[in-house]
């Protein structure tokens, strides 16, 4: 230390948190020299588990807001308080201050189906149980989204609701593909039962599929499809 000068290092619960420069003329006075360290180190250790909290509230933010998935955080009346860059740009708002505020149900619900929506988060208080559902709506630069969706409960110290998360997929792409393959089936399927060719489809042993014939064969054979299905097609001819 300094000419007249003394050091005292300040602990907190085992660990040395700082070294406190003061007037050697306190050192006569340790009670209150060692008060005063009492309340420093304590003031120190706060601000300290403070600063570390704030880092993890950065790094979950980061970790938020780099995430492919929708997440959002509504209070108990369905209003948004907080959402990720994944969610901002589903939405279709281009700023998030235009999105804050507004409830859940106008943003990602169609109006048709908005009534629907607020019956069931109306049902669902105050527990707010965990839910997870699938919709289509329309965001607010037009575009057609469908979204698959998980929420639950935050709750305080005391076990209360004080609001709800979701997490949300965007399936748009994957649901686009089922429905174009689901219609190139049944143009397939239009054919198969339209062409006066008879076909049938058998497993590798020779056997006949379930619904594996067309209907010009069962009308050409007297077989029904129920009745062919399973038979061996060498059997059947």
């Amino acid at each position: 230390p300094s000419p007249g000068r003394a050091v005292t290092f300040v602990e907190h619960g085992g660990v040395c948190v700082a070294a406190v420069e003061y007037d050697a003329s306190l050192t006569e006075e340790q009670e209150l020299v060692d008060a005063v360290m009492a309340a420093a180190g304590l003031a120190l250790y706060n601000e300290r588990l403070q600063a570390e909290l704030r880092a993890e509230i950065r790094l979950a933010g980061a970790l938020a807001d780099t995430s492919p998935s929708l997440l959002s955080n509504v209070d108990t009346d369905g209003r948004l308080l907080k959402v990720n860059h994944a969610t901002l740009r589903a939405s279709g708002y281009p700023d998030e201050r235009e999105l804050l505020g507004k409830y859940w149900w106008d943003v990602f619900i169609d109006p048709e189906d908005r009534e629907e929506m607020t019956a069931r988060f109306a049902s669902a208080a105050p527990d707010f149980p965990p839910a997870e559902y699938e919709n289509t709506f329309t965001n607010a630069r037009g575009e057609r989204l469908v979204i698959y969706w998980r929420s639950a409960p935050v709750l305080d110290e005391e076990g209360r609701v004080v609001s709800i998360v979701g997490a949300g997929l965007d399936i748009t792409d994957r649901k686009r593909r089922e429905e174009e393959a689901e219609l190139r089936g049944g143009f397939l399927d239009a054919i198969t039962d339209a062409t006066p060719s008879f076909l049938v489809a058998v497993d590798p042993e020779g056997v006949v599929m379930e619904d594996g014939v067309n209907p010009a064969f069962t009308q050409t054979f007297g077989w029904t499809r129920e009745e062919i299905g399973g038979r061996s097609f060498l059997e059947v001819i």
